[in-house]
């Protein structure tokens, strides 16, 4: 068997985590993507980013191996499919309207701080201080603001994020699962969850790609670091956990994942290249 395509997560994995602020990728990951492309194999970025901040990654690549490489990128978690360049949208995905629409009552009720986005890349939150806070330092460049509210139109959003003012993740996910049971909550930093909906997710979004290729799962690898990556984890013929130390954050099914590797410096995917060519996998 041989790993024709690589599914790579951007934020935590080829890059460093640190919430669409870098854009930087490692020396080391450059030159061993180069080496996996030599060989013929596709690279698809697989990422919750929107198209804007994934194009300046896919320029960084596309400096030293051929643009034919990527055929496709995968955005906002799998509700977008793009063509290489990102000019032409293959696959279009959103919530079912009464998911966001309770996440939002959910959320502004609990007080707390969340954001919707939609497919045409508006973004909606309330005026609370820290809202402001955290559009101006991470999205205010991207989205242009509108203002949240209950009778507003849910019908295409395609994200939706809660930024906590501390780090109690795992205390608001034990809240909010229940509620919604046909979705999961992936978590990044320690103050940041994201709503998923089970059926738009990275893995589908993989299996649809991997369609327009001609490739089989058997011959695909996914490399991630985030609860969503995880149907791309298991269900690759070759799955690599990320994490910022050794110590894994993410609840795995061993038996699925063929290598595990930190992040810390930023030289994760390099290693995970290298330990596919050691064993014979390109």
């Amino acid at each position: 068997m041989k790993i024709k395509c690589i599914f790579i997560d951007i934020d935590g994995t080829l890059v460093k985590e640190s919430g669409y602020l870098s854009d930087s990728v490692s020396s080391e990951n450059l030159e061993s993507l180069k080496d996996y492309c030599s060989s013929g194999g596709k690279i698809v970025l697989a990422t919750g980013r929107d198209i804007s901040t994934t194009l300046p990654i896919v320029k960084q690549i596309t400096q030293i191996v051929d643009a034919s490489c990527i055929p496709y990128l995968i955005c906002m978690n799998g509700s977008f499919i793009y063509n290489s360049d990102g000019t032409q949208i293959l696959v279009r995905k959103s919530f079912d309207p009464e998911i966001p629409k309770n996440f939002a009552q959910i959320a502004n009720k609990s007080r707390l701080n969340f954001f919707l986005v939609n497919s045409k890349r508006e973004i909606f939150f309330t005026n609370k201080p820290f809202s402001w806070l955290i559009y101006l330092l991470l999205f205010r460049k991207r989205y242009p603001r509108k203002r949240y509210s209950e009778d507003m139109d849910f019908s295409n959003i395609q994200k939706a994020m809660i930024f906590l003012k501390l780090p109690r993740v795992a205390y608001w996910r034990s809240k909010l699962v229940p509620m919604f049971k046909e979705c999961y909550f992936s978590s990044g930093p320690k103050c940041f969850l994201e709503l998923v909906d089970r059926r738009i997710n990275k893995w589908y979004a993989a299996k649809e790609v991997l369609s327009f290729l001609g490739i089989r799962v058997e011959e695909s690898a996914a490399f991630g670091n985030e609860g969503n990556d995880l149907l791309s984890l298991e269900n690759a013929a070759f799955g690599v956990g990320f994490d910022l130390k050794e110590k894994t954050h993410l609840s795995w099914d061993d038996s699925k994942i063929q290598f595990h590797t930190t992040n810390e410096d930023c030289c994760g995917v390099s290693r995970a290249i290298k330990n596919m060519k050691n064993r014979g996998l390109y």
